[in-house]
């Protein structure tokens, strides 16, 4: 008889996995950037983790508010600072962006592959995502720049 295989837990609809569960089911060579992401975004005051269901693309992520946001349902009024998507081969960070916060960035003094995320959550696209891939570490500085940016937006809008 064959054995039921249970589904990872990234893309159980049904089950919420815990982070530890998240990380688990990444490969190796993502597991630090995966914990030095979650390092980064609980470091921050009044930032809150959460893991959410976000369809097909997402799947299961770990979801950031500040504790003064409280927590709808996914919407065009949602406004998460950030997410960690943990897909097990190409941990991404996502970064809500609206045209107001957009407009207030200098980009200028960004590095190339952070304005390159930038781009994809501002006009032509439809999306109001700012994604990276994050292959290593390396940008975690620049995008922590950004967050806090983000945060300090978002406490006087």
């Amino acid at each position: 008889m064959a054995e039921i295989q249970k589904p990872a837990s990234w893309t159980d609809e049904f089950n919420v996995p815990t982070p530890e569960a998240l990380r688990k089911e990444l490969v190796e060579e993502s597991t630090e950037t995966f914990d030095q992401l979650r390092k980064l975004m609980n470091g921050f005051d009044g930032v809150t983790e959460d893991c959410r269901w976000y369809g097909d693309c997402w799947h299961w992520s770990l979801t950031y508010l500040l504790d003064e946001q409280p927590f709808r349902e996914p919407s065009d009024e949602w406004d998460p600072l950030a997410l960690i998507i943990p897909a097990p081969e190409d941990v991404q960070l996502a970064i809500s962006m609206t045209p107001e916060f957009a407009s207030s960035i200098n980009t200028r003094r960004l590095k190339r592959g952070v304005r390159d995320g930038l781009e994809l959550g501002s006009p032509p696209f439809t999306t109001r995502w700012a994604v990276w891939s994050i292959p290593t570490p390396g940008l975690l500085p620049e995008l922590a720049g950004l967050i806090k940016q983000k945060i300090a937006w978002l406490r006087t809008h």
